[in-house]
């Protein structure tokens, strides 16, 4: 079958090619690597002190091993879903996970910072094919209506990997040492990537799409005006989200008199917040259906984020944070479910650009916010992503009602 010629199907037809919904057991191991992926973005944030004495060099050079991963990893995520479109996504994700598994080894044995350095990237370059082609992935096996479900599934171990992350890297360099952490990440990934070996046997073939460019598969997602409009929402929510999320720690800890462990815990909830939606997904998203959840989940967050920027209380601020997170992820499963079903015919590569423009939001947002904490004060950043995320929220409720239509 040519590149282009299925065009983007209805519901309908969607649901009738879908041979196998995956099971729950499939669904759990592509969790179980989005965890430990999670994980292994974050792992090293507590780190950087110790890495700084382990090598004798400084703090802004050893960061290098966090932001030399996020160049990977972002690049990465564009090319590993064009291959995953043409050879096959469970085949990407699978190969990913054994790759990270030997990058994060490599980082434990490092005996160099030059070492570790070169092992993140590595491992970023990995890791990038394992969360947005296991998206893609799902796409093209769940039937539309009920894989917001099955990504809120998949996305309990994204949320959980990302706080667990800096937890084990702060446990592990108070105890064992910063090394037990890269040891304890490739041994997930090593358990994950034999299981997903086995489990790829299993796999019924799939016809994938060949003869395709690149840069065409690109201008066909970029084509259509509702791709358009997804992307922008994405990388509009991952601006406003993650410049409130890297700054308001210190915003606590100048307005609260809050301690550095004390105002990260408080962010942390934030995280929890979003995973209890993952638990009660099933029901919401029938009941409410997609316009409400962005409507409600835009409306939750921007009041919570009003909240937060006015109180004084570490207690109301961690409650806020957690409300927070469940209407923040109302709003993102949402966009993930919508990234899926962009370019059926090119999904791994339109839901890597799903991913890529997040990264890039996320990059603008946090810069863009720490000039208006410098110029404005922090209070700024916290109101105006707050005001902005409820005029997102109703917009593109607004879209969602007039696409169903």
């Amino acid at each position: 079958m040519q590149f282009g010629q299925i065009g983007v199907r209805g519901l309908s037809d969607a649901a009738s090619e879908v041979s196998r919904v995956p099971g729950a057991r499939v669904i759990f191991l592509l969790a179980v690597a989005a965890f430990t992926s999670s994980a292994t973005m974050r792992v090293a944030d507590a780190m950087l002190p110790e890495l700084a004495r382990t090598y004798s060099a400084t703090l802004p050079e050893v960061a290098r091993v966090i932001s030399y991963y996020s160049i990977a990893y972002g690049f990465m995520q564009l090319i590993l879903g064009a291959i995953g479109d043409r050879y096959g996504k469970f085949l990407v994700i699978t190969v990913a996970v054994c790759v990270s598994c030997a990058g994060c080894l490599a980082g434990a044995l490092a005996m160099s910072l030059d070492q570790l350095v070169l092992a993140r990237v590595l491992t970023g370059c990995a890791a990038a094919g394992i969360i947005p082609v296991s998206l893609a992935w799902i796409g093209d096996r769940v039937p539309y209506a009920q894989r917001q479900v099955t990504l809120a599934r998949l996305a309990s171990g994204t949320t959980l990997g990302i706080t667990g992350g800096q937890v084990m890297g702060g446990v592990f360099v108070d105890t064992t040492g910063w090394r037990g952490g890269f040891v304890l990440l490739s041994v997930l990934f090593c358990i994950a990537g034999l299981l997903l070996l086995r489990e790829l046997r299993r796999q019924p073939a799939v016809a994938e799409v060949r003869g395709a460019s690149f840069v065409s598969r690109i201008q066909l997602v970029l084509s259509s005006p509702w791709a358009r409009v997804v992307l922008f929402c994405s990388a509009a929510e991952a601006a406003m989200v993650f410049a409130v999320l890297a700054l308001t720690p210190t915003y606590l800890q100048a307005q609260l008199n809050m301690s550095s462990s004390v105002s990260g815990g408080i962010i942390a909830v934030f995280g929890l917040g979003a995973l209890s939606y993952t638990l009660v997904a099933r029901h919401m998203v029938p009941w409410l259906g997609e316009a409400r959840l962005v409507l409600f989940g835009c409306s939750i967050l921007g009041a919570g984020l009003f909240i937060l920027g006015t109180t004084e209380s570490g207690l109301i601020a961690a409650l806020v944070c957690l409300i927070a997170g469940f209407g923040f992820y109302m709003l993102h499963n949402t966009l993930q479910t919508n990234a899926t079903q962009l370019a059926p015919e090119a999904r791994g590569t339109s839901v890597a650009l799903f991913a890529t423009l997040i990264f890039m939001g996320q990059a603008g947002g946090v810069s863009l916010g720490a000039w208006m904490v410098e110029h404005v004060g922090p209070r700024s950043v916290i109101f105006s992503s707050a005001a902005a995320l409820i005029l997102l929220g109703l917009g593109f409720s607004l879209a969602l009602r007039r696409r169903h239509r």
